[in-house]
């Protein structure tokens, strides 16, 4: 026959386990939940890097805002840490603000100038079209000088095109040259080569001059000029000017 097992002896407190009157033991806290405001400005702060330090102006200030807050109620909000590092990483951005201004505004001014001068030339290059279609209708004659921007409009339809976006306070920003007034096209010697219109220095309508008049207002000191073939181009100051006189030729 097999022996009985054993029987379990019972513990001194009658119980199997621990005594039921003893003190339980010490329970874990509970985390704080993060703070909405920590997460935010440390989340700035880094965009900073992309947005040349601009998100980072308005990280540093939630950045203290959740630190003082975290400060004030210790067991209710978390994100102490990430309330620092905002600070921390905004404040670097800050810094470094001059500096990406130093190479950002530089480049915005370039590129501005560049699309005005782009505006402009094109604004020479359909009034160099409607002087084209004047001199179809009158026997292949260019407009006279002393109403020039009169005799285009029939043409152009539009007065906007005689105001150039870097002058724009000018109503009249280019003139004529005084040489092809009334002039046959056929007595100019090299079309391509001969000017038309230009960049004029001060204002007024129905302007004509010379070399002397053209304005070199546009980037690397260059001014815009259309000739008598149509075309439209930009010229800098630095080369020999073009040919004012219809019955010259530059390279013949």
């Amino acid at each position: 026959m097999r022996a009985p097992a054993p029987q379990e002896r019972p513990s001194p407190t009658g119980a199997h386990g621990p005594s039921a009157g003893a003190p339980p033991g010490p329970r874990p806290r509970p985390t704080a939940p993060t703070d909405p405001m920590a997460i935010v400005a440390l989340a700035l702060s880094i965009l900073g890097a992309a947005t040349c330090g601009i998100t980072a102006l308005v990280g540093l200030p939630l950045g203290i805002a959740s630190l003082v807050r975290s400060n004030r109620e210790l067991n209710a909000r978390g994100g102490h840490g990430l309330a620092i590092g905002a600070i921390v990483v905004s404040g670097a951005m800050a810094l470094c603000l001059p500096i990406f201004a130093a190479i950002i505004l530089p480049v915005l001014s370039q590129a501005r100038r560049s699309a005005a001068a782009t505006s402009c030339l094109s604004n020479v290059k359909q009034l160099s079209l409607g002087v084209l279609m004047y001199t179809q209708d009158y026997d292949e004659r260019v407009p006279i000088g002393r109403s020039w921007t009169n005799g285009l409009l029939p043409y152009t339809k539009n007065v906007g095109l005689h105001i150039c976006p870097v002058q724009r306070q000018v109503p009249y920003g280019y003139a004529m040259n005084a040489r092809v007034s009334m002039l046959p096209m056929r007595k100019v010697t090299a079309p391509s080569e001969c000017v038309q219109l230009f960049d004029a220095k001060g204002s007024g309508a129905n302007r004509t001059g010379l070399s002397d008049l053209v304005d070199w207002r546009h980037i690397r000191n260059s001014a815009a000029f259309s000739f008598m073939d149509g075309h439209a181009k930009y010229a800098p100051s630095a080369y020999p000017p073009p040919v004012f006189e219809p019955g010259k030729a530059r390279w013949r």
